[in-house]
């Protein structure tokens, strides 16, 4: 699963957030196919270890340097 991602990362928490979005989409992904198949999924959980990037994925940090982060 390892590949280059298409943008430079200014930190560290932009990167992680960036490898937290690949992950998700890819998750999501595989829960629509088991879903699609028959086999009903429960609510899935992503965890993470940098606290910026945790805040930044639910809206809790407004720093000004997250700003460009989208």
């Amino acid at each position: 699963m390892s590949h280059t991602i298409d943008c430079i990362p200014d930190s560290a928490a932009e990167a992680e957030y960036v490898s937290v979005h690949d992950t998700t989409k890819r998750g999501v992904y595989s829960r629509n196919i088991l879903e699609g198949i028959g086999f009903p999924q429960d609510t899935t959980e992503h965890e993470c270890d940098n606290k910026c990037t945790v805040g930044i994925a639910n809206n809790t940090v407004h720093d000004r340097k997250t700003k460009h982060i989208d």
